[in-house]
């Protein structure tokens, strides 16, 4: 079984944004990252904030750290149209017309990790 600690995902992710993140921004990469290598068996994040925070900006960089470690990843969306979204920017949504409705506008991300 291969291990990955959360430094290393947090790193990734760092150097996939072409950006400074912010204070709450580092906060909720140490969250995903430390969610990644949970050993619960579905661990599960909200990530909100006001529109133009950088949810999505912080969740393709978040994919695609993800994706060099090629773990697995299930992400759901409040609404249809956050789906929709999420999916032109990630691609990972498999049906951008599902999606879970909390009424408050927050994202919801589920890991699976799985190392073979």
């Amino acid at each position: 079984m291969t291990t990955i600690s959360s430094n290393i995902i947090e790193q990734a992710v760092l150097d996939n944004m072409d950006f400074e993140p912010t204070r709450t921004q580092r906060l909720a990469i140490h969250a995903l990252a430390m969610m990644t290598i949970s050993e619960k068996p579905s661990p599960t994040l909200i990530i909100n904030g006001y529109a133009g925070t950088g949810k999505t900006t912080l969740m393709c960089s978040f994919c695609e750290a993800l994706s060099l470690f090629k773990i697995p990843m299930v992400l759901l969306a409040p609404t249809g149209r956050a789906a929709k979204v999420l999916a032109n920017y990630t691609g990972l949504v498999d049906n951008p017309q599902g999606h879970i409705s909390s009424g408050d506008g927050r994202l919801f991300v589920s890991i699976r990790v799985v190392f073979q």
